[in-house]
């Protein structure tokens, strides 16, 4: 905001300036910038130039490919990003993956609903079996009922807890996480993993209902920084609007979304001379009044003659 003022404050809520968390304050800044005859629709419906764009803009482009960029500082270590379009996930980020192969540290990750509604509880009952590895110490993540406990039992590891959408995790770190094999037993899903043959990207296995999966991943032993910059590079197809966000997951178990910024690649020319011209009432470029705008769903004929 330019000022801390009433006026900036709620012109800045107009346009989307805002991003949502499940309870941590961390510092969020998504951006793209180079934009080559950006055109951005303001709250009042007017149209703007612009070189860059922020969170919550709506603007129309004529760039073949924009570049992300993501500054995030947080209360805790970031665990993956997860850069989308709408539903589309095109990128997806684990920040020290060096750390990641070299650490002993396992997160086993239960997560989603059964539908939405009533009766979306799922109730997860796990046992972590671990042949060839020594468990040493463990962590629960997003335990809030504090009747529920990790229990070790040799080189198992059992706890029992529910998600209605959400998700919860039990940290494991062990003697060593190159070696032996992990086998995970519940009342929804099994599965086993060599531990030999796991590389630092994570697993999903999908359980179905409403996003219900198992996600294990490789953590290193101390946590993973809070802060990072990183830039992503997303393709723009003439007429197709992106509807461009991130999904943040932090390593204490709390997530944040960004508003959306929505970028359409616009391929209208300006035509000079005597010729009527129509303005389109999305990207305000001028074309020919017998054509279509490809960045907009009206007809030039819908438009305004010029």
């Amino acid at each position: 905001m330019p000022e801390l003022e009433r006026d900036d404050l709620f012109d800045a809520f107009r346009h989307r300036r805002h991003y949502a968390t499940t309870g941590c304050r961390p510092y969020i800044d998504v951006r793209i910038g180079g934009l080559e005859n950006g055109q951005r629709r303001l709250h009042s419906g007017d149209i703007t130039p612009v070189e860059a764009a922020h969170i919550g803009d709506i603007l129309s482009c004529s760039n073949d490919m924009v570049k992300l960029d993501i500054d995030i500082s947080a209360q805790a270590g970031i665990e993956r990003i997860e850069v989308k379009d709408g539903t589309d996930v095109l990128a997806h980020v684990q920040p020290e993956m060096e750390r990641r192969m070299a650490g002993n540290r396992v997160r086993v990750q239960c997560e989603g609903a059964e539908y939405r509604g009533r009766s979306r509880r799922v109730d997860w009952d796990v046992s972590l079996k671990l042949h060839g590895a020594t468990p040493l110490k463990t962590q629960a993540v997003n335990f809030w009922n504090a009747d529920c406990e990790i229990k070790v039992e040799d080189d198992a590891v059992n706890w029992g807890y529910v998600t209605t959408g959400g998700a919860h995790a039990v940290d494991v770190w062990l003697n060593d996480a190159s070696m032996g094999k992990l086998s995970f037993t519940s009342n929804i899903t099994n599965f086993d993993i060599k531990l030999s043959e796991w590389d630092a990207n994570e697993l999903v296995q999908d359980c179905g209902g409403l996003g219900k999966a198992v996600r294990v991943t490789r953590l290193p032993d101390e946590p993973l920084p809070a802060t990072l910059t990183h830039q992503v590079s997303v393709p723009l197809s003439s007429g197709q609007e992106r509807c461009l966000f991130i999904r943040v997951v932090f390593e204490d178990g709390h997530i944040a979304w960004t508003s959306p910024i929505y970028v359409t690649r616009c391929d209208c020319r300006t035509q000079h001379g005597k010729q009527r011209v129509a303005r389109n009432p999305v990207c305000s470029h001028r074309i020919q009044s017998a054509s279509v705008c490809r960045c907009s769903k009206y007809s030039a004929l819908d438009a305004q003659i010029a």
